[in-house]
């Protein structure tokens, strides 16, 4: 395993050991201050298992710490989409497109 617990977690996540990566993500949340990645990460481990509230609620924390963050961005961005916010997920988008 990696020394850094959010790649980690994401090497983790890749493998489809999602309980794990949660757990790995949790407990860095824990022991640090709030991190835009971590929160990321939570995110994406909540679409993963299709849960979009829970993920839209993470997406939105990591963008609260760090309203540059382009993966975020993209991410919540496409969960808006999916769920027929046009609107919201262009806006994002063109968010996005600022800091590329």
């Amino acid at each position: 395993m990696t020394a850094n617990p959010l790649h980690a977690a994401r090497s983790l996540a890749d493998a489809g050991r999602l309980d794990e990566a949660l757990a790995v993500v949790e407990t860095h949340l824990k022991h640090h201050e709030p991190d835009p990645d971590a929160f990321y990460l939570l995110g994406m481990l909540a679409d993963a298992r299709g849960d979009a509230a829970q993920a839209r609620t993470q997406y939105r924390r990591a963008l609260y710490l760090d309203p540059q963050h382009t993966e975020v961005l993209t991410h919540l961005a496409a969960l808006l989409e999916l769920e027929g916010d046009r609107h919201g997920a262009r806006l994002l988008m063109q968010r996005a497109d600022r800091w590329f």
